[in-house]
């Protein structure tokens, strides 16, 4: 089991491909590691694509981001009333945030044998040397 510090950030994308901020659901940086609960959300008829470690990955349209336990995931948003992600976005803006993950590093382990020797033929049908 490993632990590690790691900085989010998202955006929502529109059915035609334009980026839009991602709402961040509470203000400032640091995610508590006892929080349970979305972290980003997006607008009605967007989806979601947030970067960690360099890497970029999609929630489906009509998730958020959701913390919970040390992880992160797409999950379906929470039903909140019209234009409550505006409200988010005048509320907190758009930005980072950082969180405390807990995942379990996998590995292979692999070994290879190998003969090294030689071998000697001596004989056999014909037994002439040319």
């Amino acid at each position: 089991m490993r632990e590690r510090e790691l900085l989010i950030q998202a955006i929502c994308i529109d059915a035609t491909g334009n980026p839009h901020p991602a709402s961040q659901t509470f203000g400032g940086e640091d995610v508590r590691e006892d929080y349970r609960g979305e972290i980003y959300r997006c607008m009605a008829g967007t989806r979601m694509r947030y970067i960690m470690e360099g890497r970029s990955y999609d929630c489906a349209q009509g998730e958020a981001l959701w913390y919970e336990g040390g992880r992160v995931e797409c999950r379906p948003q929470i039903a909140r009333r019209p234009c409550n992600e505006r409200s988010l976005l005048r509320r907190f803006g758009a930005g980072d945030k950082r969180v405390r993950i807990r995942d379990t590093e996998m590995r292979e382990a692999r070994s290879e044998t190998t003969f090294s020797g030689a071998m000697t033929m001596d004989g056999g049908v014909g037994q002439g040397v040319y």
